[in-house]
Order: structure tokens, then sequence, then C-alpha cells
């Protein structure tokens, strides 16, 4: 069956105008239709539903699902999981089968008519939805920016953003399934970023959410006719809030400055180190072009690291900045703070998507032995592994490996009481998972205490983690599991807090993170009990350090930062 490229003129017009788009502010009804090339009564009830959006292109607009059944259909071939997905959405299990706005209405389409859609259009939508697309100079990649207002308060709801490719018209020469229909309209290409949309944060009158998408084409008859709807759905109800067909146009900026920080990277999933070095994304959201903001950073709310970024960021732009280290003492769990200020020297008009969180646990701690497990994809000379010390040594590695889909244990043993990184790295680019098949990778240590697994992670991935054991623990131990060493940073006093369940002679030394003893002392035979112990730590110099208590035989190491004023 070969497409025509070329379109009567009149029928093109005709088609473009049931997608033009309403005023922002009204509720555009969602139709989601269930569809077939082999469906008879598809092709029955297909004409008169063209005929009604075509009509109506300022109340209502559509996303046409091809499915499987009941015979031959090319158009679902080219993308069974998306028209898939919204079939066990709503349950559907016959076509032709429409849904209106998710939960308005489900069913046969002649449960429906113009007198629903003028019903629900009529109803207050709590948000105002614009959306630009734009197909690159090559035709082969298609791009989206889509923005969500509130005008209503969405807190505690659970929103999902979904922006959904279609191609607006497929015209065959020749019927492709045995309904007899040759021309199909809004024909799903892709859900993006994927089935599951995008969840939307709680929003209050007059927030705003952009969403931004692209997709490389695959299966597209005519790239020209290619455009996205996109719709935010309640995904507890089901119910439809509102909707918008994409357009070439720019989508209106609602401040004239206004940056936010997008997302932060190169961040471990768990921290010993008391080191990080954020990579972060900012994005112009304001009509002005941003050649300046000041970006500030800080660790368990220390003393903020400034970054000045200048550049020319238009519209949506977007630039990555890779922060200078910020060293902190570590906890039990780490809050990176990120934020801007001052876009083009003014005020941020929209502070709200000014900062940026994350909580680092600290790093796992385990004891020796350490066991790496792998089961290799099907390209298993792609992968390998690497645990790095303080310094960025090497001191034990893995791979690349023989066999596909076998599992391999290696077992490390290596020094305790100092931190790592374990690095998982695939040549390939796409981890262990997907298109070689499903790996994985697991870090656990003797006592079986998992560390850190991981599959599908492109390129590398990574995390830190502490061999922290007490050396020659018997049942004749002395200390107590529970030591503390306090305040971290530390200024000027360090405070060891301890517990002995015998009398024993304790000592303690300090030493940087090349392995050089600044300090060192004995406190003599402390009796059975709980201890404080003081020491004047004004003498050292700021940075990282080693604080090391022995009772002879045990030795228990922790890291503390020395900030003096």
């Amino acid at each position: 069956m070969k497409l025509k490229s070329l379109l009567l003129s009149g029928l093109m017009l005709l088609v473009l105008s049931s997608f033009s788009q309403s005023p922002k502010s009204q509720r555009l009804v969602l139709l989601e239709e269930f569809t077939q090339a082999s469906c008879s009564p598809c092709a029955g009830q297909n004409p008169w539903i063209h005929n009604l959006l075509t009509a109506n292109p300022d109340k209502i607009t559509s996303i046409n699902y091809h499915v499987s059944w009941p015979g031959y259909d090319p158009m679902y071939l080219h993308n069974t999981e998306d028209p898939s997905a919204r079939v066990s959405y709503y349950g559907v299990s016959s076509v032709p089968h429409s849904v209106l706005d998710g939960n308005y209405y489900s069913g046969y389409p002649t449960g429906w008519g113009i007198n629903s859609v003028n019903a629900r259009a009529a109803m207050p939508s709590p948000c105002e939805i614009e959306i630009q697309h734009r197909l690159n100079a090559g035709q082969d990649t298609i791009s989206f920016t889509m923005l969500i207002k509130a005008t209503a308060t969405t807190t505690g709801t659970p929103l999902i953003g979904h922006l959904a490719v279609i191609e607006k018209h497929i015209q065959y020469s020749t019927p492709p399934g045995s309904n007899g229909e040759k021309d199909f309209y809004n024909v799903l290409k892709k859900l993006l970023p994927s089935k599951d949309g995008t969840t939307l944060p709680a929003m209050e009158a007059g927030d705003y959410y952009v969403i931004e998408g692209s997709w490389k084409l695959a299966n597209v008859f005519t790239a020209t006719e290619l455009a996205a709807v996109g719709f935010v759905q309640n995904n507890q109800t089901k119910e439809i809030y509102q909707a918008c067909n994409s357009s070439e146009e720019s989508v209106t900026p609602l401040y004239t400055n206004d940056a936010s920080v997008l997302s932060v990277d190169n961040l471990s999933p768990a921290n010993c180190f008391g080191v990080v070095e954020p990579v972060i994304v900012i994005r112009n959201n304001g009509q002005n072009a941003l050649s300046q903001t000041t970006i500030k950073y800080s660790v368990n709310n220390g003393d903020p690291m400034i970054y000045p970024f200048t550049g020319n960021l238009g519209l949506f732009d977007k630039a990555t900045i890779d922060l200078p280290a910020y060293n902190f003492g570590v906890e039990e769990n780490n809050i990176l703070k990120i934020w801007s200020e001052s876009p083009n020297g003014v005020a941020d008009e929209y502070p709200k998507n000014d900062t940026i969180t994350v909580v680092i646990p600290q790093g796992y701690r385990g004891v020796p032995n350490i066991v790496v497990q792998v089961k290799t994809d099907k390209a298993p000379a792609e992968f390998t592994w690497e645990i790095r010390d303080e310094a960025g040594n090497v001191v034990e590695e893995g791979g690349p490996y023989p066999n596909q889909n076998t599992i391999y244990k290696d077992t490390v043993e290596i020094p305790i009481n100092t931190c790592y990184t374990f690095h998982a790295i695939d040549a390939g680019g796409n981890g262990l998972c997907c298109d070689n098949g499903i790996g994985f990778v697991k870090l656990y240590d003797a006592t079986g205490a998992n560390f850190f697994v991981a599959n599908k992670f492109g390129s590398e991935a990574s995390t830190q983690f502490w061999v922290d054991s007490y050396i020659g623990i018997e049942s004749g131990a002395v200390l107590h599991d529970k030591i503390s060493v306090y305040p971290n940073p530390a200024s000027e006093m360090l405070f060891i807090s301890l517990s002995l369940k015998k009398d024993a002679d304790v000592e303690m030394s300090i030493t940087d993170l090349s392995g050089k003893k600044v300090y060192e002392t004995g406190f003599g035979r402390l009796s059975t009990g709980d201890h404080d112990l003081t020491l004047e730590t004004s003498g050292l110099t700021n940075g990282m350090y080693m604080v090391r208590i022995s009772t002879g035989r045990e030795v228990v190491v922790r890291r503390i930062m020395i900030s003096n004023k």
C-alpha cells in the first residue's frame, strides 16, 4: 500500500482547521478514541466523530489509539506499548470505544455527542496549557515545550502531565485493514516522556510547570503532519482537567526575569568522603535573555559557596554548570541545597523554582569482606567495575566478562576504616539493560547488607561506602558500638563520647587524608562505663581528617571536618 504524499488542498484546510486551539483559559475537552483499521463498526463511527471535531475545534480535540484487535493494523504495529497502556488504564475491551476527559464518559461512541461536549467544556478548569512544537531542519526530530499554569490550587492531588505526539492525518491509497478506511486522524505516534507521563508538583493558583520533550521520528508518513496533544490528568480519578493542541507559536512566558535550577547530577547516592562536586542545569524561563545569575550551594546549612554565572540564555534555553567542590562534615543524612539569585541583577519574579534540595545519606557502612555480584547481559565484554580509595587509586577491579547472562561473584578484601568509591562502567553506554537483555550489578558485605544495586544506568553509576569494622573483635571486646565524635565540622574543640565494657587503655590519633599523623595522645587506663573526652583542635588547619580511637585490640575510625574561624 502506497501512501499519498500530497493531499488535496481542500482536505488539508479541513484537517488544519480541526486542529486550532481554543483560548487557553477555556476547557478543551479531550476525546481518547480507541479504534482499529480492521474494525467494521469503527469505520461507521469515525466519520461522524471527525466531522464533530472539525466543526468544534475550540471545544474538543482527540487522540486516536490504534489497538491490536480485531485484525491487522500497521499503525498499531508502529507503537504497541503506548496504546496498550491506555487500553489497560481505562479497561477498554472492545472497539470502537470513546473516553471523554478521562471519566466524563466511557463507552460506545453513540453514547455521547455535541451536547456532552458542550456540557463538559462549560465546566471550569483548574489549569491552562500552552504547547509549542518544533520540527528540526532535517525533519527527523520534533521537540515540544508545554507550559502548565494553575488557575486553582491542586495541592494533594496526584496530577500527571502527558504529551502525546500525533500525526494529524494519514491517508492510504488502499485500505490498510479490512474495514475499508483509508483516512485516519490524530493517530498516536508516541507518549512523552513515556506512557507514565510526568508527575506534576502540587501547585497553587498562579504556579506553573514546564515539560519539555523530543522524539526522533519513526514510522511517520508525513513529518509536517506531526503535532502534539497535551493534557493534565488526575491519576486517582482519571479525570482530565485540561487539554491543548500544539502550535508552532512560542509559548508565552509568565515573567520577565525568571531563572530556575532545573536539575543536579554527579552525586553519589551515598557519601562518606564529605565532598560533592555538583553538576547543575539552569534554565531561563523569563522573557528577557538571561545574561547573569548567582548560584549558591551548601551542605547541612554550612557557609554557602557562590558561583557567578554569565551567559546569554534565551527563553527556555539551558546551561550546564560544573560547580566547584564543596567539603562538609558527613552526617547520617546530608542536605545539599542549591539555589539561584538575582537573574540579570534583579529579584527573581518566580522564586519557587529557584531552589533544588537533595538528601545524600551517609556512605554505607560495611564489614569485610566486600562482594561484587554481576549478572551479565548480552554484551558482557562491555562491563567492568572498579573500587577506588580516597586518593582515587584503583584497589580492586573486575570484568570484562566472557559469558552472556551469567552470574559472577568476586569477594574482595580491602583495608578497613576508610572510604571507597565503587564504579560500575558500561562501555556500550546502556548499563546492564535493556536492549542487550536484563542484567545487574550488586555490592554487599559479608553480613549480606546491600550497598548498591543497579542495571539501568547508561555509561557509569557509582556509590561510596565505608569499611568500618572493629579490628579483631572477640567475645572480650571492650568498646560498645556507639561512639560519637562531635561537633562535625569542629572548630577549636572536639568531643568524643564512648562506652567501655571493661577497663582499657585508650589512645587516639588524628591523620589527614594522605595518612600523615597530625595529632596523637593517650588517655591512660579508663574504667568500665561512659566517658566524655575533650581535644583541642585549634592548631589544625581547616580540612578533612580521620580520628582513630584504639583500645589496643580494637580500632574505630571516624571522619571529621575541621573548620576553624
